[in-house]
């Protein structure tokens, strides 16, 4: 059969025009779904570079443990009589602990007293975790990675109910964890007792 020309003069490219719009709506599709799928890679990245922070905070706490319990420069027990003060005790206590936090040398690196109690003004909690990010105040538990988890432990002798003078060693432990990306970080605090 043959078509006047007129008659096909008049399509004037329409199907030209559907199929590029066409065209247009699925590379725009396949656009989105790439955009999604780099977005869900870049969010599962993040969450195993958080989790290997909080396993690297974690191994560090249990780390300060080890060494609190083992270690002679944590007095588990005092030594002295039970009637002592709390003072005698506290002094026993702190031995080996800094109120700077070992900025006035490297034997006592991450190791904190303060005099007043574990429930510590907001300005000492502060202190701590800038020590956590200093050189000289804070320990590096050292596990053989490149960015090694950061620990401060605070010594206070915490008063036991009952006793008008006793007073139990007690160490809050502050451990801080970084990911393979060092700007990732958790920090985790735990209150620890020998006794």
């Amino acid at each position: 059969m043959i078509f006047p020309k007129q008659q096909l003069s008049n399509q004037r490219g329409a199907a030209l025009v559907i199929s590029l719009f066409l065209l247009l709506i699925l590379t725009l599709l396949g656009m989105s779904v790439l955009q999604t799928s780099t977005l869900e890679e870049r969010m599962t990245a993040n969450m195993g570079d958080m989790d290997q922070a909080f396993q690297r905070a974690e191994s560090a706490l249990r780390w300060a443990e080890a060494n609190i319990n083992a270690d002679t420069w944590f007095v588990h027990r005092y030594s002295g009589d039970p009637g002592d003060s709390a003072a005698l005790r506290r002094s026993e206590g702190k031995a080996n602990f800094a109120e700077d936090c070992g900025a006035s040398g490297a034997t006592t690196a991450g190791l904190c007293y303060d005099e007043l109690p574990l429930q510590a003004a907001a300005t000492w909690e502060s202190y701590k975790r800038t020590s956590l990010e200093t050189a000289d105040r804070h320990i590096v538990a050292n596990f053989g990675l490149t960015n090694e988890p950061h620990v401060v432990i605070e010594y206070s002798c915490e008063v036991v109910a009952g006793g008008a003078s006793e007073c139990v060693y007690t160490y809050k432990i502050l451990a801080r964890g970084y990911g393979d990306d060092r700007t990732t970080q958790v920090t985790l605090e735990e209150i620890y007792r020998t006794e």
